[in-house]
């Protein structure tokens, strides 16, 4: 890992947690108190929804329901928690490494068919163009004039 993305995942990671920490996130034991109430109507419903339409079998109904429960209730304090943004970090400083090869590619490939272009327009300036025959006319030593028309007076 080169000095750059180190310090930019180290930057990443510092502002996404400052952020985190700034946010309104439920402490643990608001969390726990969410874990322990029962799922509501909605959310088993919702279990049964996923089940039907994904075709997906949970091996036991009302763990299935606490899951999406927990899903579900929980899913804005996961996405604003220092752990998901230290994860987002991760990514962006994985996809930052990735991204230079990517580039190189296509840039390579750019490169590639400019050549192809330019050689292509060499031959077509080296090769003499065919122009057009001129139409012979006939002439005769006779020039043609058109007559006069009266001009007004």
């Amino acid at each position: 890992m080169s000095d750059t993305t180190a310090i930019t995942e180290t930057a990443a990671t510092e502002s996404a947690a400052t952020k985190a920490a700034k946010s309104k996130v439920r402490d643990a034991e608001a969390m726990k108190a969410v874990a322990a109430k029962a799922p509501t109507s909605l959310q088993k419903h919702y279990t049964t929804w996923l089940a039907e339409k994904t075709g997906f079998t949970f091996s036991n109904d009302d763990e299935a329901a606490k899951i999406v429960q927990l899903a579900v209730s929980l899913y804005h304090d996961y996405q604003a928690s220092p752990e998901r943004a230290e994860q987002k970090a991760l990514e962006a400083s994985t996809k930052t490494v990735k991204a230079p090869s990517k580039v190189k590619q296509e840039l390579a490939a750019r490169d590639a068919e400019i050549a192809k272009l330019k050689a292509e327009l060499e031959a077509a300036k080296s090769t003499p163009a065919e122009r057009p025959a001129e139409p012979e006319f006939a002439t005769s030593a006779k020039t043609i004039r058109r007559p006069r028309t009266q001009s007004a007076k």
